[in-house]
């Protein structure tokens, strides 16, 4: 029973994340990229709705962006999650895979993993 409620408070979230972003998310894309910082967003860019904010370069996937490196915002609630990803490919050298909108200034990251 406790894997279930655990398995059903998951999915809400997920469907809040992508209910609140739903526009920016029907223009997003798959993209490999690299990280090239991650941090407080108040640190990259002070916007006041965002805690943490992720530096991505385009590398691959999806139509090249005419921006290649740009800053997106973890969804709130998820820092911590997206944080650690991005901190990993950091020091580990590794790409990402990316959901993003490269056309959208100030946009959400939607999902982010590790590349092997």
């Amino acid at each position: 029973m406790r894997i279930q409620k655990t398995a059903l408070a998951i999915m809400v979230s997920i469907f809040v994340v992508i209910g609140l972003h739903a526009e920016t998310f029907a223009a997003a894309a798959i993209y490999t990229c690299r990280v090239t910082s991650a941090g407080s967003a108040t640190e990259l860019n002070s916007i006041s709705t965002y805690k943490v904010a992720i530096s991505l370069t385009w590398v691959s996937g999806g139509t090249k962006p005419a921006t290649t490196t740009q800053t997106f915002y973890a969804p709130a609630g998820h820092e911590k999650e997206f944080l650690a990803v991005a901190l990993a490919a950091i020091v580990n050298a590794k790409n990402v895979s990316a959901m993003v909108d490269f056309t959208a200034p100030n946009s959400t990251v939607f999902n982010l993993s590790l590349l092997p």
